[in-house]
């Protein structure tokens, strides 16, 4: 039950259980090396996808009433100063929290790097003699190198995608109040591309594990060819062309996969960005009809396409 064997190529499988405990583990050693860094990017997530909303809130208030000015309204006069402060002062926040972010970020990955670092090594070192000679064994630590490598901008990606789920639900559910026909249309214009772009990251994934002796074997010819003590035997054997012709095959088989990847699905995104495309302008030319008829705020045009855009980013 632990483990499921994948029908092509026989290769163990984690069940969804087995990743999300895995996620946990992941998750809970980041937090004992850095929780500091750990929840403020945490906060960092929500803060990121709450105060462009905001933003575009205050835009929207601040475009209305300079409207409403302009036509001589005195309280509209007075409320544009303090939105237009409101709004410079969020723009200044997230230039603030962006220079913190950098600084949080950089700590959080020497700190987590090194903790994951030295506990692989110790790990790797302490294993039984037979294993060094295992090719499951080499696959592994290859596998745990990388992770090592990229442990810190992952986590920090996993905060972006957070941030961007956060502003989705939370551009949708703001279009909901405003309009709940307008945020059922950008919520199904979503769920597509959303779609498309976790199967092509399955994907990847799969043939980034399935091609690692394809990588070995590339990069042990592109070392040996760079080789000098080596250049010479191998010119003097006739094998260079041989080689070369090899380390070619390998590069295609592993990167040149990757791009038909993208071609495959480039049809299918280029529909749903178009379904995205389409939803942006019927809310824009929705929201310019209410506009005209008197039955919404002029601000509300920018509010509508800030929103919109944000939850379709």
């Amino acid at each position: 039950m632990g483990q499921t064997k994948h029908k092509k190529t026989g290769k163990k499988q984690l069940t969804l259980k087995e990743q999300a405990a895995a996620i946990v583990r992941v998750a809970k050693l980041s937090f004992q090396t850095a929780p500091g860094a750990v929840l403020f990017k945490l906060v960092g997530a929500v803060v990121g996808a709450v105060v462009p909303l905001m933003t575009a809130y205050f835009a929207a208030l601040t475009t209305t009433s300079l409207v409403d000015a302009y036509g001589g309204n005195e309280l509209a006069r007075r409320a544009v100063l303090w939105y237009v402060i409101a709004t410079a002062f969020l723009g200044l926040f997230s230039l603030v929290w962006q220079s913190i972010d950098q600084y949080i970020q950089a700590s959080m990955r020497y700190r987590v790097e090194s903790k994951v670092a030295d506990q692989m090594y110790e790990q790797f070192l302490g294993l039984d003699f037979w294993r060094y000679d295992d090719k499951a064994t080499a696959d592994l630590y290859e596998k745990a190198q990388r992770f090592v490598q990229f442990f810190a901008w992952v986590f920090d990606r996993l905060s972006a995608i957070i941030s961007q789920l956060i502003a989705m639900f939370a551009g949708v559910g703001a279009l909901f109040f405003f309009n709940s026909w307008l945020a059922l249309a950008v919520l199904v214009a979503i769920v597509p591309g959303v779609n498309l772009q976790f199967k092509l990251s399955r994907a990847q994934i799969a043939h980034w594990n399935n091609n690692v002796d394809a990588r070995r074997t590339k990069s042990m010819i592109e070392w040996s060819l760079l080789q000098p003590d080596k250049i010479t035997e191998l010119r003097l054997y006739g094998m260079v062309r041989h080689l070369l012709d090899m380390r070619m095959s390998m590069r295609d088989k592993d990167e040149k996969v990757c791009i038909d990847f993208e071609r495959h699905f480039m049809s299918k995104r280029l529909m749903a960005d178009v379904l995205q495309a389409a939803a942006e302008v019927g809310s824009l030319i929705w929201v310019t009809l209410e506009i005209i008829a008197g039955r919404q705020a002029v601000g509300q045009f920018v509010y509508v396409q800030q929103i919109v855009s944000r939850a379709m980013g």
